[in-house]
């Protein structure tokens, strides 16, 4: 199972939980014994880690998240959450928010922008003020009155702003991330519903563009064809199930949208060719499970 976040905590009427126009806000506790999950957040999220520690298995890197971290994530992104250390529980505090919040926050604070370097993922140092702050969410879910998600905005606000005059340079980075995301409607749009694309059918309905219009498009923003940026993206969560997961190669090819699994071998040989640890997985769960 994907669970599609903060959507998941909205649909299943999840406690703690303040929403909003543009941001949620939740106060997550596990005591389960599933160690990993799947996860594909829709907003931008700010994870404040109370208790425990994660590993967040990205695509292109892994970041261990302990106690007293901050992590930041972008928005669209697809990756495997592992809860470590033997009790498999952690608290944390959560705050989703679209790219408006930031740019908004950016000219509201008169943030500077020179030299950055954008970047999908930060993890910060996490501090008692900041704890402070996030805590009192709770006093607002538990309590009903008037202007609360104003407040919730304002108590965000105060925590990029301490997080801003401490980590001036990795926060920024962050920033400019959600600007270079934002400057591109079409790269927003694909990137925030991933999950629910499987055709180029469904990429001419979600961009309004007929397939001429959306090939030159896609060639514009990614230097791809829309059936290989389908295909690289298929690839890419079939290459993080494969090292995370115990899925057979037919689980595998099923979920990420391929009509066979020799299908999907053909063209997971084709990309990770020349990525030894990629192919020994590929062969190892091969062997191991299976082609039925």
């Amino acid at each position: 199972m994907t669970y599609i976040v903060p959507n998941y905590f909205e649909k299943n009427n999840t406690s703690n939980f303040i929403t909003s126009d543009d941001m949620f806000y939740v106060a997550y506790s596990s005591r389960k014994n599933q160690k990993r999950f799947i996860v594909r957040n829709t907003l931008n999220v700010i994870i404040i880690m109370f208790e425990g520690t994660k590993l967040l298995h990205m695509q292109n890197q892994d970041l261990q998240v302990k106690k007293n971290n901050i992590v930041f994530l972008s928005q669209g992104q697809y990756f495997m959450s592992e809860i470590l250390g033997d009790t498999h529980s952690y608290d944390a505090a959560l705050i989703y928010f679209d790219n408006n919040f930031i740019i908004d926050f950016m000219k509201k604070y008169d943030i500077n922008m020179s030299k950055a370097k954008a970047e999908s993922e930060i993890v910060l140092e996490n501090d008692k003020f900041i704890q402070n702050i996030s805590s009192s969410f709770e006093l607002y879910v538990k309590n009903d009155f008037e202007n609360k998600n104003k407040i919730m905005k304002l108590k965000t606000e105060e925590i990029l702003l301490h997080l801003y005059n401490k980590n001036k340079e990795k926060l920024i980075n962050f920033f400019q991330h959600i600007l270079e995301s934002k400057e591109s409607s079409l790269k927003y749009k694909l990137e925030s519903n991933l999950e629910t694309i499987e055709t180029i059918e469904d990429l001419c309905s979600l961009t309004k563009l007929n397939s001429a219009n959306l090939r030159k498009q896609m060639i514009k923003e990614y230097g791809q064809f829309p059936k290989e940026w389908l295909n690289e993206k298929r690839l890419n969560k079939a290459a993080l199930l494969l090292q995370t997961t115990d899925d057979s190669i037919t689980q595998i090819a099923t979920s990420c949208n391929y009509a066979t699994p020799s299908w999907f071998i053909n063209q997971f040989k084709k990309k990770y060719h020349n990525i030894k640890q990629n192919l020994y997985l590929l062969i190892q769960n091969i062997f191991q499970f299976g082609l039925y």
